[in-house]
């Protein structure tokens, strides 16, 4: 068994070779405020991110008494960390604990129960859920980037149903 250590861009690279097999493993590295772990699942990335959120919501919480204007303390503090980047983390399986954290910040609100239906005060608020934040993302992305794609009427000259969507 050999171990091999190198470091590379701030990736600390571990190979670890046993009889014709070889791992490679490196630890969790950060760049351009993306956190990423040997197994791609942006866990550690969320697992970073909460700390912030949850400084959000306490911030939000002594607040709330006064301050009358929360919905743009809301946008300054936790949009603005849930945003960034939501095109890739937000698909993951870690993703439900920042919307369960979304939907406590939300129920900060003078006057709210924390029993309240989280669906009615997203409605209230006019604020997008976790899940609606990315598909805005996604479509958005799509928009702007249309030039990247291909329509099917590009593809082939049959006149279907889906001649004019993305192929």
């Amino acid at each position: 068994m050999s171990v091999h250590l190198q470091t590379q861009f701030q990736l600390a690279n571990i190979v670890l070779q046993c009889k014709l097999i070889v791992l490679l493993l490196f630890s969790p590295f950060s760049k351009l405020g993306f956190t990423l772990d040997n197994a791609l699942t942006w866990k550690t990335h969320i697992d970073i991110l909460m700390p912030k959120l949850s400084t959000a919501c306490y911030a939000l919480r002594m607040l709330k008494q006064t301050v009358s204007q929360d919905i743009r303390i809301y946008y300054a503090y936790c949009h603005s960390l849930m945003n960034y980047g939501i095109i890739f983390w937000s698909n993951s399986n870690y993703s439900s604990k920042v919307f369960k954290l979304q939907k406590r910040v939300v129920r900060i609100r003078p006057g709210s129960v924390s029993k309240d239906s989280g669906h009615d005060l997203f409605k209230n608020l006019n604020i997008l859920t976790l899940l609606s934040q990315y598909i805005s993302s996604l479509l958005h992305f799509v928009i702007t980037n249309r030039d990247q794609y291909m329509f099917n009427s590009e593809i082939h000259g049959r006149n279907t149903r889906q001649i004019i969507h993305f192929h």
